[in-house]
């Protein structure tokens, strides 16, 4: 399990790395593998939600956002990031309820 742990800290500054330089595939298989192999690492779905995001892939981000939710249910910022995703895909009822959701969590979130 430790060499687990240290494959995957390895790998997520690897991925650090790549995200600065631009190469957004390479971090975000860097990033999965990480999570594959020490599934407790789940939350850097919200740093691979973000980036899609920012990339105009809402679906796939909202697939991030939703992952760290399954772990971190009252993750304040993936519900908010969620809503937005949800908006951008014209689901606004889904919006509405994930921003309720975020504001609930975190009344100053002015995303939400």
């Amino acid at each position: 399990m430790k060499t687990h742990q240290a494959r995957a800290h390895a790998l997520i500054t690897q991925a650090d790395d790549l995200r600065q330089r631009g190469k957004l595939e390479e971090a975000l298989a860097a990033y999965r593998e990480a999570i594959r192999l020490v599934p407790a690492f789940g939350t850097l779905n919200l740093v691979i939600g973000e980036m899609l995001f920012q990339h105009q892939r809402p679906a796939e981000a909202a697939t991030a956002f939703r992952a760290v939710l399954a772990l971190v249910p009252e993750h304040d910022q993936a519900w908010s990031r969620l809503g937005q995703c949800q908006l951008l895909q014209g689901q606004t009822e889904d919006a509405f309820v994930s921003f309720e959701k975020a504001l609930a969590l975190n009344r100053n979130d002015v995303e939400a």
